[in-house]
């Protein structure tokens, strides 16, 4: 009995020995360096082992910042903005590193533009890499980008000594100021290679005024002696259509949302606070977004054939952004601010369906949104903190397209099918 159980010891050992994984001097990686854009693929593989390369192996891949890049069985995937390193472990035995940077932003579809700000720098990323398109001697503020015919168009606030803005526009890096007096910019389209920006001008008395520029030539939409401001601008077969508001503060009049159609003013409310953010035109049907004030509870409404539409049917806070319409489904980003830890958060409503994008506190009132071709693209600035990171989505995907060092303040986004 004895022999027996000796003779099983024995088996048992020889066993574990020869299951005992070979021992390794080192072993290397095919790659040393590389670079990687936001989203985009590679691949690692180990190329030598010394002193050979074992019967059985264990091999475990790491990165040593999942926050920038993850690995999984040797694919590398860049997630954000930075530096990092991946590395494998083969039968316990640790490789060299590959370095991997990843910097820009890689989508297989479009190219995407977002317009921000570091500092007094005005500039705008295209897939994540920087230009600049000036530099204001106090404070610039970006309103709105697009892209036509392979040139940038952006609309800004530039602020003087004396502290108030002066609406300008740039052609890639050409400057075209659009007032000499306090005024500033909302929106800007491009139709037939004309140029159209709203926003407001302000005259002698302080008095807001509502204009549109065509071109850098001003029109006023308003002369009543009404506070006003146009907040959006699109053109649709020809026709230019403006969305905003007035309202006569001397009288006690409410904040009343309108838009106009080529300069005829058409009333969206009327015995409530409101003012139209953004306007939409989609077969002949004209779409605005409203933030309107319901029993003291400024709401998110679109509106389209003088029907109004609640986005959020809870008592929750809201406000509209920007709205657009893709294959059918009416998308709008906005804000949402929750009463419990007054915090606001991003939103995207799809026909009316809340979706959170993210889980964060939003820095500021960015929340645009963009699409092409049925890919649904929204902006916004997360707090961090003592900083804030912009962020953006695409259909639900969240993408870091900026170290957060690089940038103060993101504003807008626009994005053209790749060629």
């Amino acid at each position: 009995m004895k022999t027996n159980i000796l003779i099983i010891f024995i088996i048992i050992c020889c066993y574990s020995c020869e299951k005992k994984l070979e021992t390794l001097s080192y072993v290397e990686l095919n790659k040393k360096d590389i670079l990687l854009r936001v989203n985009e693929e590679s691949t690692i593989s180990i190329e030598k082992y010394y002193p050979e390369k074992p019967k059985e192996l264990s091999i475990e891949w790491f990165s040593t910042d999942t926050n920038i890049v993850v690995v999984d069985k040797g694919t590398i995937t860049g997630v954000a903005p930075g530096v990092a390193s991946v590395y494998t472990m083969v039968n316990e035995v640790q490789s060299y590193s590959c370095h991997i940077t990843v910097n820009g932003v890689y989508d297989e579809d479009n190219d995407v533009y977002i317009l921000g700000d570091h500092g007094k720098i005005l500039l705008y990323w295209k897939n994540g890499f920087p230009t600049q398109i000036t530099e204001s001697k106090n404070r610039i503020i970006g309103k709105s980008i697009k892209v036509h015919n392979d040139n940038v168009y952006v609309a800004a606030d530039d602020y003087t000594d004396k502290g108030f803005p002066i609406a300008k526009y740039w052609i890639n890096d050409q400057e075209f100021i659009l007032s000499e007096h306090k005024s500033g910019v909302t929106d800007l389209a491009v139709s037939d290679n004309n140029v159209y920006v709203t926003g407001y001008e302000v005259d002698s008395t302080g008095l807001y005024i509502a204009t549109f520029w065509k071109n850098g030539v001003a029109t006023h939409l308003d002369s009543g002696g009404n506070f006003s401001i146009a907040n959006a601008v699109t053109v649709n077969n020809g026709d230019v259509y403006i969305a905003g508001y007035k309202a006569d503060y001397n009288n006690g009049d409410n904040e009343i949302a309108k838009y106009w159609k080529n300069g005829k003013e058409i009333e969206i409310t009327r015995n409530t606070t409101a003012n139209a953010q953004d306007i939409y035109v989609k077969d002949n049907k004209v779409y605005t977004l409203v933030n309107e004030s319901v029993n003291n509870v400024v709401r998110a409404k679109y509106w389209v054939d003088g029907n109004g539409y609640i986005l959020s049917e809870n008592n929750t806070a809201t406000l509209g952004r920007s709205m657009t319409i893709a294959d059918g489904i009416i998308y709008v980003s906005g804000i949402a601010y929750n009463n419990t830890d007054a915090h606001s958060y991003a939103i995207l409503w799809v026909d009316g369906i809340e979706e959170r994008l993210s889980e964060r506190t939003i820095f500021g009132e960015t929340c645009k949104l963009t699409s092409s071709n049925g890919d649904v693209y929204v902006l916004t600035n997360e707090h961090h903190e003592s900083f804030t990171v912009p962020k953006y989505w695409k259909n639900g995907k969240e993408t870091q397209f900026v170290r957060y060092n690089e940038v103060s303040m993101a504003y807008d986004i626009f994005v053209v099918p790749k060629k």
